[in-house]
């Protein structure tokens, strides 16, 4: 059977969902307390839910908040992750015309 997420994404669902809905919502300062715990550290790189193929960082690209791709990537989190159509935020960025994210994430 195919299998859309990873066992972590299927037990750190809750998690995830908080994370992105932190980004969605452009709050740069939740996102960046959320990252200092543990628990949202190891969902950085993790695709959500049914229905939301992305990472927060390919989330961040789409809606075009800037203060929450810096902290993302400040913790760590990976440019070339793929979600499931097996595209990266670079890609997703370029895809939403949000050329204005390019210095950050082709360093």
């Amino acid at each position: 059977m195919l299998r859309l997420r990873t066992p972590e994404e299927e037990e750190s669902c809750c998690e995830i969902s908080q994370l992105r809905q932190a980004v969605f919502q452009n709050n740069d300062r939740l996102v960046d307390e959320m990252l200092c715990q543990e628990m949202y550290k190891k969902v950085i790189n993790c695709r959500g839910g049914w229905g939301i193929a992305g990472t927060p960082l390919h989330a961040a690209v789409s809606k075009g908040h800037l203060s929450c791709l810096q902290v993302l990537l400040a913790h760590g989190a990976l440019v070339d992750c793929v979600d499931v159509k097996a595209q990266t935020a670079l890609f997703a960025m370029i895809k939403c015309v949000n050329v204005w994210c390019l210095p950050l994430l082709s360093y």
